[in-house]
Protein backbone atom coordinates (compact mmCIF):
# COMPACT_ATOMS: atom_id res chain seq x y z
CA UNK A 1 0.00 0.00 0.00
CA UNK A 2 1.29 3.47 -0.88
CA UNK A 3 2.24 5.84 1.93
CA UNK A 4 0.01 8.73 2.96
CA UNK A 5 0.37 11.63 5.42
CA UNK A 6 -2.41 13.09 7.55
CA UNK A 7 -2.17 16.26 9.68
CA UNK A 8 -3.28 15.91 13.31
CA UNK A 9 -5.01 18.83 15.06
CA UNK A 10 -3.36 18.95 18.49
CA UNK A 11 -4.48 22.38 19.67
CA UNK A 12 -3.38 25.94 19.09
CA UNK A 13 -0.99 28.54 20.48
CA UNK A 14 -1.31 32.29 20.89
CA UNK A 15 1.98 34.13 20.53
CA UNK A 16 3.67 37.21 19.13
CA UNK A 17 3.72 37.48 15.35
CA UNK A 18 7.48 38.15 15.40
CA UNK A 19 8.01 34.77 17.08
CA UNK A 20 6.35 32.95 14.18
CA UNK A 21 8.13 34.94 11.46
CA UNK A 22 11.37 36.86 11.93
CA UNK A 23 10.57 40.58 12.34
CA UNK A 24 6.91 40.34 11.34
CA UNK A 25 4.68 42.94 13.12
CA UNK A 26 6.15 42.76 16.64
CA UNK A 27 3.59 43.26 19.39
CA UNK A 28 0.75 41.72 17.38
CA UNK A 29 -0.75 38.57 18.91
CA UNK A 30 -1.59 35.77 16.49
CA UNK A 31 -2.90 32.22 16.69
CA UNK A 32 -0.94 29.28 15.33
CA UNK A 33 -1.90 25.65 14.97
CA UNK A 34 -0.14 22.93 16.93
CA UNK A 35 0.13 20.01 14.54
CA UNK A 36 1.38 16.46 14.46
CA UNK A 37 1.40 14.08 11.51
CA UNK A 38 0.32 10.50 10.93
CA UNK A 39 2.03 8.41 8.24
CA UNK A 40 0.05 5.39 7.04
CA UNK A 41 0.71 2.64 4.54
CA UNK A 42 3.80 1.08 6.08
CA UNK A 43 4.16 -1.88 8.41
CA UNK A 44 2.95 0.21 11.36
CA UNK A 45 1.46 3.70 11.69
CA UNK A 46 4.06 6.42 12.32
CA UNK A 47 3.36 9.58 14.33
CA UNK A 48 5.44 12.76 14.11
CA UNK A 49 5.38 14.85 17.34
CA UNK A 50 2.68 14.88 20.02
CA UNK A 51 1.72 18.53 20.66
CA UNK A 52 1.50 20.31 24.00
CA UNK A 53 -0.13 18.75 27.05
CA UNK A 54 -3.97 18.93 27.10
CA UNK A 55 -5.55 21.93 28.81
CA UNK A 56 -4.66 25.63 28.80
CA UNK A 57 -1.15 26.69 29.76
CA UNK A 58 0.87 29.91 29.85
CA UNK A 59 4.54 29.44 29.05
CA UNK A 60 6.76 32.41 28.36
CA UNK A 61 5.10 34.57 25.68
CA UNK A 62 2.90 31.67 24.58
CA UNK A 63 -0.56 30.46 25.59
CA UNK A 64 -1.31 26.86 24.58
CA UNK A 65 -4.88 25.57 24.45
CA UNK A 66 -5.82 21.98 23.76
CA UNK A 67 -9.37 20.67 24.10
CA UNK A 68 -10.62 17.10 24.71
CA UNK A 69 -11.06 16.54 20.97
CA UNK A 70 -7.44 17.48 20.29
CA UNK A 71 -5.68 14.82 22.32
CA UNK A 72 -3.46 12.44 20.41
CA UNK A 73 -5.93 9.58 20.83
CA UNK A 74 -8.81 11.74 19.57
CA UNK A 75 -6.78 12.92 16.57
CA UNK A 76 -5.84 9.36 15.61
CA UNK A 77 -9.33 7.88 15.97
CA UNK A 78 -10.83 9.21 12.68
CA UNK A 79 -8.06 7.34 10.85
CA UNK A 80 -8.93 4.06 12.55
CA UNK A 81 -5.73 4.14 14.59
CA UNK A 82 -5.51 3.48 18.32
CA UNK A 83 -2.51 4.70 20.38
CA UNK A 84 -1.28 1.13 20.83
CA UNK A 85 -1.24 0.60 17.04
CA UNK A 86 1.51 3.15 16.48
CA UNK A 87 4.90 1.53 15.99
CA UNK A 88 7.10 4.60 15.67
CA UNK A 89 7.07 8.10 17.15
CA UNK A 90 9.44 10.52 15.44
CA UNK A 91 10.34 13.71 17.29
CA UNK A 92 11.35 16.65 15.12
CA UNK A 93 12.77 18.14 18.33
CA UNK A 94 11.89 18.29 22.03
CA UNK A 95 10.34 21.72 22.62
CA UNK A 96 7.35 21.69 24.95
CA UNK A 97 4.72 22.06 22.21
CA UNK A 98 5.91 18.80 20.65
CA UNK A 99 6.41 16.54 23.69
CA UNK A 100 3.17 16.93 25.67
CA UNK A 101 1.97 13.36 25.07
CA UNK A 102 5.30 11.70 24.49
CA UNK A 103 4.16 8.79 26.67
CA UNK A 104 0.77 8.31 24.97
CA UNK A 105 1.85 5.65 22.45
CA UNK A 106 2.69 2.57 24.54
CA UNK A 107 4.13 0.37 21.76
CA UNK A 108 6.03 2.99 19.78
CA UNK A 109 9.76 3.27 19.40
CA UNK A 110 10.73 6.90 19.99
CA UNK A 111 13.38 8.32 17.68
CA UNK A 112 15.14 11.60 18.38
CA UNK A 113 18.55 12.98 17.54
CA UNK A 114 21.05 12.26 20.32
CA UNK A 115 22.22 15.87 20.14
CA UNK A 116 18.67 17.10 20.80
CA UNK A 117 18.19 14.83 23.79
CA UNK A 118 21.46 15.98 25.33
CA UNK A 119 20.70 19.66 24.68
CA UNK A 120 17.18 19.36 26.11
CA UNK A 121 18.63 18.20 29.44
CA UNK A 122 20.72 21.37 29.80
CA UNK A 123 19.50 24.02 27.34
CA UNK A 124 20.66 27.57 26.91
CA UNK A 125 18.18 30.49 26.89
CA UNK A 126 15.26 30.21 27.24
CA UNK A 127 14.84 27.10 29.36
CA UNK A 128 11.04 27.45 28.99
CA UNK A 129 11.33 25.91 25.51
CA UNK A 130 11.70 22.53 27.22
CA UNK A 131 9.49 20.96 29.91
CA UNK A 132 11.62 19.16 32.50
CA UNK A 133 8.89 16.59 33.16
CA UNK A 134 8.76 15.52 29.50
CA UNK A 135 12.54 15.27 29.12
CA UNK A 136 12.78 13.31 32.37
CA UNK A 137 10.40 10.71 30.94
CA UNK A 138 12.66 10.22 27.94
CA UNK A 139 15.77 9.59 30.01
CA UNK A 140 14.02 7.43 32.62
CA UNK A 141 10.60 5.79 32.28
CA UNK A 142 10.60 5.72 28.46
CA UNK A 143 14.30 5.25 27.84
CA UNK A 144 14.04 1.57 26.91
CA UNK A 145 11.98 2.65 23.87
CA UNK A 146 14.14 5.65 22.92
CA UNK A 147 16.47 5.31 19.94
CA UNK A 148 18.95 8.20 19.84
CA UNK A 149 20.01 8.95 16.26
CA UNK A 150 23.32 10.35 15.06
CA UNK A 151 22.46 12.06 11.79
CA UNK A 152 20.43 10.99 8.76
CA UNK A 153 18.67 7.61 8.99
CA UNK A 154 16.16 5.59 6.96
CA UNK A 155 13.46 4.57 9.45
CA UNK A 156 11.26 2.46 7.18
CA UNK A 157 10.80 1.96 3.44
CA UNK A 158 10.09 5.41 2.02
CA UNK A 159 10.51 7.20 5.37
CA UNK A 160 13.73 8.83 6.56
CA UNK A 161 14.97 11.62 8.79
CA UNK A 162 17.58 14.27 8.11
CA UNK A 163 19.38 16.11 10.89
CA UNK A 164 19.16 19.82 10.13
CA UNK A 165 19.82 21.73 13.34
CA UNK A 166 18.70 25.32 13.10
CA UNK A 167 15.59 25.74 15.21
CA UNK A 168 17.27 23.60 17.86
CA UNK A 169 20.66 21.86 17.79
CA UNK A 170 19.21 18.38 17.23
CA UNK A 171 16.27 19.36 15.05
CA UNK A 172 15.42 16.87 12.30
CA UNK A 173 13.02 16.83 9.35
CA UNK A 174 11.07 13.79 8.18
CA UNK A 175 11.05 12.84 4.51
CA UNK A 176 8.32 10.62 3.03
CA UNK A 177 8.25 9.26 -0.51
CA UNK A 178 4.67 9.54 -1.78
CA UNK A 179 3.22 8.59 -5.15
CA UNK A 180 2.87 12.33 -5.84
CA UNK A 181 6.47 13.16 -4.89
CA UNK A 182 8.68 13.86 -1.91
CA UNK A 183 6.90 15.25 1.15
CA UNK A 184 9.11 16.86 3.78
CA UNK A 185 7.81 17.50 7.27
CA UNK A 186 10.07 20.48 7.87
CA UNK A 187 9.45 20.71 11.61
CA UNK A 188 10.04 24.15 13.07
CA UNK A 189 12.67 25.48 10.72
CA UNK A 190 9.58 27.05 9.15
CA UNK A 191 6.40 27.80 11.12
CA UNK A 192 4.26 29.23 8.32
CA UNK A 193 4.30 28.32 4.63
CA UNK A 194 4.16 31.88 3.31
CA UNK A 195 7.32 32.81 5.20
CA UNK A 196 8.96 29.56 4.11
CA UNK A 197 8.33 30.34 0.43
CA UNK A 198 9.74 33.83 1.00
CA UNK A 199 12.83 32.33 2.62
CA UNK A 200 12.23 34.10 5.95
CA UNK A 201 13.12 32.10 9.10
CA UNK A 202 10.99 31.86 12.22
CA UNK A 203 11.62 34.25 15.09
CA UNK A 204 13.31 31.66 17.28
CA UNK A 205 16.34 29.70 16.08
CA UNK A 206 19.58 28.51 17.64
CA UNK A 207 21.49 28.83 14.36
CA UNK A 208 20.53 31.11 11.49
CA UNK A 209 22.99 29.45 9.06
CA UNK A 210 21.62 25.96 9.79
CA UNK A 211 18.03 27.20 9.54
CA UNK A 212 18.62 28.89 6.20
CA UNK A 213 20.46 25.86 4.81
CA UNK A 214 17.51 23.68 5.80
CA UNK A 215 14.95 26.05 4.23
CA UNK A 216 16.95 26.21 0.99
CA UNK A 217 17.35 22.43 0.89
CA UNK A 218 13.63 21.83 1.34
CA UNK A 219 12.75 24.46 -1.28
CA UNK A 220 14.94 22.64 -3.80
CA UNK A 221 13.90 19.05 -3.16
CA UNK A 222 10.36 18.87 -1.77
CA UNK A 223 7.20 18.42 -3.80
CA UNK A 224 5.14 18.97 -0.63
CA UNK A 225 6.20 20.98 2.44
CA UNK A 226 4.57 20.40 5.82
CA UNK A 227 5.22 22.54 8.89
CA UNK A 228 4.09 22.11 12.48
CA UNK A 229 2.22 25.39 13.05
CA UNK A 230 0.45 26.53 9.87
CA UNK A 231 -3.33 26.27 10.45
CA UNK A 232 -4.03 26.23 6.72
CA UNK A 233 -2.57 22.74 6.40
CA UNK A 234 -5.49 21.19 8.33
CA UNK A 235 -7.93 22.19 5.61
CA UNK A 236 -5.55 21.79 2.69
CA UNK A 237 -4.82 18.17 3.56
CA UNK A 238 -8.02 17.23 5.37
CA UNK A 239 -8.25 14.13 3.19
CA UNK A 240 -4.57 13.31 3.50
CA UNK A 241 -1.62 13.68 1.17
CA UNK A 242 -0.68 10.80 -1.12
Amino acid sequence: MALSIHPLDLGHAETDSSFLVWGRTPGHRVTAAVLGYLVLGGEHPIVVDTGYRPGRHERGMHTFTRGPGQTLAAALAPHGVQPEDVGLLVMTHLHSDHTGEIDALPEARIVVQRQELAYAAAPYFPETMYVREDIAKLVDALFARVEPLDGDVELAPGVSVKHTGGHSPGHQQIEVELDSGLAIIAGDNAYLLDAFHEGVPPGYVTSIPDTMRAITDVQKRATHVLTMHDPGLLDRYAGGLR
